[in-house]
């Protein structure tokens, strides 16, 4: 029988192939995007955002428009993610001009360094973000309420990257 008939049974590929049938591969994502959505919910709740925005980073890649909820994780997830950060970066930031202004050059190298770590991850955190915004999330919103949803989000981003950036970078941010 064909796999589509055997659905039921959560057989989903075809007897002769073995390869998931073309019919039902669109149920296939459908079902994996809601294991997305269910486990970005799982991990908000653990308060465990890095992950919550690796699985609204997959939902986001699926090429559809977002749902309301599902935008609103993606929102949650990166702002968490990222605002974590940026107040370590801050703190350790402060730390450091505390260490110079006191002419703790080593332990203002200390903190330099470690703030360089948190900088690199705020930028691949920023990255991805805007990548995906820019890759399918504004070019596939359908109402104006999505469309300034994502464009605001991209404009906190990139206020965010000129917030921990010098030079070039800030002026480009």
């Amino acid at each position: 029988t064909h796999c589509c008939e055997r659905w039921l049974k959560g057989q989903h590929t075809c007897a002769l192939c073995t390869r998931s049938c073309v019919r039902c591969l669109p149920a296939l994502a459908a079902m994996s995007r809601e294991k997305h959505v269910y486990f970005a919910k799982l991990a908000e709740q653990a308060e465990r955002y890095d992950e919550m925005a690796d699985y609204m980073e997959l939902v986001g890649k699926t090429g559809e428009e977002l749902s309301v909820e599902e935008r609103n994780l993606l929102s949650v997830a990166y702002k968490n993610a990222v605002g974590s950060r940026r107040a370590a970066w801050r703190i350790i930031s402060s730390v450091e001009q505390k260490e110079k202004s006191k002419g703790n050059e080593e332990q203002a190298g200390f903190a330099r360094e470690y703030c360089v770590k948190v900088e690199v991850e705020l930028q691949k955190i920023c990255d991805t973000i805007l990548g995906l915004l820019d890759g399918s999330l504004i070019s596939k919103a359908s109402s104006d309420e999505s469309k300034v949803f994502y464009l605001k989000m991209k404009a906190d981003y990139y206020r965010y990257i000129a917030e921990f950036t010098d030079g070039e970078k800030k002026t480009a941010a």
